[in-house]
């Protein structure tokens, strides 16, 4: 059991490595799917050793409260948040939710019970920085252009498919690698081991151009190099170097500051990337975490549950966020997503964490408070000491962690470093359960046995229900979206519904876009309809699962129907997300056009006209606004807005072009076809539309000779355009 549970936790690393190009977000799922079932296999192992073994029994330290509080504070706020099922399962795109934090807390209570001795968190910490050195040695290979950056650009993204994952990952390494070398004190070969690894390290999270994690270096440096620099007594040539590096790196910053617009900067991705860091920046950053407080003066004390920011931004949205995402699940800041998904009790008991490990790591603080506090969790069975600079590089960490997080969000690859450490905290403080404790898990022999036979059943239930059915489902996935048949489509979408998974969301989301594609296809009419019917059905299926409290499900589910000429149905579930998100231009957008086809033009000006008011700019709010003022007849709104824009009413677009036709403006229809014309007069369809219009306003000698233009252009319509003539010249409109 112990070499099982050692053997796992040993290859959690390695998972970071994953990319599953057979499942749904292949950078996600492969690697927490293999974190999972290596800690599942890891924690059943641990326990049954555990009921055998004193010495590997649970130690308590002011770390594992802390974070045993945090677990408990944020399941209580998943199971009354607004969807529960959510927080606890999350999706294909994040998995995370309750799940994924029992999993970490697993993870954590094993590597701190079974990395027992300095030698074995040596190795560990050492296979963490080899792994580091394999996707840094994929990210050269990516530089050299023999494996595709996932993301696009020259931004390093590793096997994360993110420059911002693979960047925080590094970031970790850095801090891991250079206290590896500060406890290396004997052997210079290794130091220089360390160093060189470092400074690669160092190169490719430079090359993911990835600002917050960036900033985070420097902010963990300097918090290291102050500390150092101004208190550390023991190494007195590192002290000294120390406070040089800290002049130098502060004489670095302000001379960056002062060239940010120098060539040199400017001319390199990341160093422009950098300077280009301003408060403007944080413009959008800022107007999510103001709908992030927002929400949470609703629901002050426990939040939302995890993975349920969608429906504080989706309530609250900043019309002024138009050009961005319209679906933020994150507020893109550690404080905000926790005070969101636990209230201010998950937002503390967060940051007890934090101040757990700070607490742990300084254990030898000239604080009398501090000294106090610490040695009441200090273990007599083991004895790790730190060197002031050692504690002062793991805080170091913690800041460049905690500081890059206030601009982005977790993932399995930070995740795995921070809970790393704070289980290496936890082993440096941990002290023996109490006796009565450790004497309820004395079990005599058949109970032990039963214990055992449970624990191994319970790891195999949650193999498969946990982790082998939602893999399945993916892959299932996968097919569905991969196969060129619509037969074949059908049959992968029924098998990924069958296996009622998390992945249900997933599978939904793709299953309506899918059915619509089907539709314009030349399939069987029966196969059109059963798509359909199963993509409603689905659709519907996820909307009850929210309580219809969820506005992006409302919005897919009324373009679903949109999409279908169902106008009314589609109507019905845009106004409904509309009540929930009054200020979104996308549903608006949406539920305008909708009025448009039904005929409801005044409706639908009125749709448009909100729309453009909250926040007008250019583009689409102002197109659709002129749109539905030519539906109204509105000439002089028309020319007031399209006019100072583009210096015109004729709009070369399809969008205008119909909107002219429908109020029988044919003079407008012909001029824009000519400006086609006069732009590309080598494109036959330019001038069968223009003979469209001409047809319209009866003139149809003009409509004649703009067909013949076209026939001469391209012979394949000679037939067609033929027989366009001789209905014309018959009186009639082909």
């Amino acid at each position: 059991m112990r070499w099982i549970s050692l053997s796992a936790i040993f290859l959690v690393p390695f998972v970071i490595l994953i990319v599953s190009m057979s499942m749904f977000f292949p950078f996600i799922t492969g690697k927490n799917f293999a974190f999972r079932i290596l800690v599942e296999i890891a924690f059943g192992s641990w326990i049954i050793l555990a009921l055998r073994d004193q010495t590997y029994r649970p130690k308590v330290s002011l770390v594992l409260k802390s974070l045993l509080i945090f677990v408990v504070i944020i399941g209580i706020a998943d199971i009354f948040g607004y969807n529960p099922y959510k927080s606890f399962w999350s999706n294909f795109e994040r998995m995370e939710g309750w799940i994924g934090l029992a999993h970490l807390f697993m993870y954590f209570i094993v590597a701190g019970t079974m990395l027992s001795t300095s030698n074995l968190w040596k190795r560990f910490l050492q296979t963490i920085v080899v792994v580091s050195l394999i996707e840094a040695i994929y990210g050269f290979v990516q530089l050299a252009g023999k494996i595709t950056i996932n993301q696009g650009g020259d931004r390093l993204d590793g096997t994360f498919g993110n420059a911002t994952y693979l960047a925080v990952f590094m970031l970790g390494s850095v801090f891991i690698t250079a206290f590896l070398l500060l406890r290396e004190r004997w052997s210079k070969w290794m130091q220089g081991v360390y160093g060189v690894v470092m400074l690669i390290q160092l190169y490719v999270l430079y090359s993911t151009a990835t600002r917050g994690a960036i900033v985070g270096l420097f902010a963990g440096a300097l918090v290291f190099l102050a500390l150092v620099a101004i208190f550390d007594r023991e190494r007195i040539q590192l002290r000294k170097w120390s406070r040089i590096a800290l002049v130098s790196l502060a004489v670095l910053i302000f001379a960056f500051v002062l060239m940010k617009n120098a060539n040199f900067v400017q001319n390199s991705n990341t160093l422009s990337r950098i300077a280009s860091i301003s408060f403007s920046e944080l413009k959008t950053r800022s107007m999510v975490w103001n709908m992030a407080l927002k929400g949470f003066t609703e629901r002050p004390i426990l939040g939302y549950g995890q993975e349920n920011f969608n429906f504080v931004f989706n309530k609250h949205y900043d019309p002024r966020m138009y050009a961005q995402e319209q679906w933020f699940d994150r507020t893109h800041n550690i404080l905000f997503d926790w005070l969101v998904a636990g209230g201010i009790l998950g937002l503390l008991s967060y940051l007890s964490i934090l101040f757990a490990f700070i607490f742990s790591v300084w254990n030898d603080s000239e604080s009398s408070l501090l000294k106090k506090i610490v040695n009441k969790f200090k273990t007599n069975t083991h004895i790790e000491h730190l060197s002031f600079s050692e504690k002062s590089l793991l805080i170091g960490f913690l800041a460049a962690y905690f500081v890059q997080n206030l601009f982005v969000f977790d993932n399995l690859g930070s995740y795995i470093l921070f809970f790393t450490l704070l289980a290496y905290a936890h082993f440096l403080t941990a002290r023996s359960m109490p006796g009565y404790l450790n004497r309820k898990m004395e079990l005599n022999g058949n109970a032990r046995q039963v214990v055992s036979v449970v624990v191994v059943l319970a790891v195999i239930f949650s193999l498969y229900f946990a982790n082998i059915k939602p893999i399945m489902a993916g892959r299932a996935l996968i097919g569905a979206l991969s196969a060129r048949e619509a037969n074949s489509k059908m049959e992968y979408f029924k098998k990924a519904i069958s296996y009622g998974t998390f992945a249900d969301s997933e599978i939904r989301e793709q299953l309506p876009q899918t059915a619509i594609s089907v539709s314009k296809s030349g399939v069987d009419v029966s196969l059109k309809r059963e798509f359909f019917e199963l993509a409603k059905a689905e659709l519907q299926k996820q909307i009850d699962q929210t309580g219809g409290k969820d506005a992006r499900y409302l919005f897919f589910m009324g373009n679903f129907f949109y999409s279908y000429g169902y106008y009314d149905l589609a109507d019905t579930y845009l106004s409904q997300a509309l009540e929930l998100s009054p200020l979104k231009q996308s549903i608006l957008f949406q539920y305008g056009a909708s009025l448009v086809e039904r005929g409801k033009y005044e409706e639908s000006f009125n749709v448009f006209k909100k729309a453009y008011g909250i926040y007008p700019t250019s583009g689409t709010p102002l197109d659709l606004y002129a749109l539905a003022a030519i539906y109204m007849r509105k000439d002089d709104l028309v020319e007031q807005l399209l006019v100072p824009e583009y210096g015109t009413v004729l709009r070369r677009d399809d969008m205008f072009i119909e909107a002219y036709y429908k109020t029988k403006q044919y003079d407008k229809v012909i001029a824009i076809w000519k400006l086609k014309v006069e732009i590309n007069p080598e494109d036959p369809k330019n001038y069968i539309g223009l003979g469209a219009a001409y047809l319209s306003d009866n003139q149809r000698q003009k409509a004649i000779e703009a067909i013949q233009q076209a026939i001469k252009l391209d012979s394949d319509f000679k037939e067609t355009g033929e027989y366009y003539i001789r209905e014309i010249r018959a009186g009639r409109n082909p």
